[in-house]
């Protein structure tokens, strides 16, 4: 399935293949919620976030919104849960970024403050055996995060690997992947840096797909061409066993000058 979200962020468009027809794109559903916006969409469930929620006094502490697709067709999408941190403070705008993978969500929050403001949290859910979405790990960068960070601007997930970028100032940008052990408990394995050293917006974006990820560093220099931006591919095992490698660097095609490229990236398969 594909989502469009208007411009007004008041309605969420759902089309999937095959409906209406075999090899067509057709309507599957129709979400109207008051405010916020469709961050992540897996299968039969989908992550409504509204960065921007109120509670109890505290402004802009955020949750999301978790909906079902239900057996009456493809437009038959329910609410199901709403989740917020367990430690959610006013100005966080939690549910600001989000990856769906199957039973797994990873939400961004790069405005959360426990090392200094804005040092920025990830919050890992799974859904149990009962169906509700459960906290389960907060990550956060590593070795020592600090103030201004944005860790969690950028994310991505797929299974039992997360990814998560930093790109918070010059000499700290950096993407940095979790993984899922076999006792459940998620851990820090490595940090992703351009080989050729510093890069201006590395972390800005990242995308993440089995054993490929590729970081965005829109600020990018090149030769004469300053913020032409640039996409860092990297592999598992290319710097040895389970240990992510860089094995190429994007380029747009005719770069100019604060082209950006990389403000975006996603990854599927190769």
């Amino acid at each position: 399935a594909v989502l469009a979200l208007n411009p007004a962020g008041t309605a969420t468009y759902i089309y999937g293949r095959d409906v209406g027809g075999e090899g067509m794109w057709g309507l599957a559903g129709r979400i109207v919620l008051p405010e916020g916006g469709v961050d992540a969409l897996d299968g039969d469930t989908l992550a409504y976030s509204h960065s921007r929620a109120d509670f109890d006094g505290q402004l802009q502490v955020g949750q999301v919104h978790m909906l079902e697709r239900g057996p009456d067709g493809p437009a038959d999408w329910h609410y199901d849960q709403s989740l917020r941190a367990s430690d959610g403070d006013a100005q966080d705008h939690f549910g600001l970024r989000n990856a769906l993978s199957g039973d797994r969500l990873l939400i961004g929050v790069p405005d959360e403050d426990e090392f200094g403001d804005d040092s920025g949290a990830a919050y890992v859910f799974e859904r149990d055996e009962r169906g509700e979405w459960i906290e389960v790990a907060k990550l956060f960068q590593q070795p020592q995060p600090e103030e201004n960070d944005d860790f969690g601007d950028a994310i991505d997930l797929d299974v039992d690997t997360a990814l998560v970028g930093n790109d918070g100032g010059i000499g700290t940008e950096g993407a940095f992947v979790y993984q899922r052990d076999a006792a459940g408990d998620w851990v820090f394995i490595q940090d992703l840096r351009p080989s050729e050293g510093g890069s201006q917006g590395f972390g800005k974006s990242v995308g993440l797909s089995g054993s490929v990820a590729g970081v965005g560093a829109r600020s990018h220099p090149l030769p004469d061409v300053d913020g032409a931006g640039a996409v860092f591919v990297y592999e598992r095992h290319a710097g040895g066993t389970d240990a992510w490698g860089e094995v190429t660097k994007l380029l747009g095609t005719d770069p100019e000058e604060l082209d950006a490229f990389g403000d975006v990236t996603r990854a599927d398969g190769n």
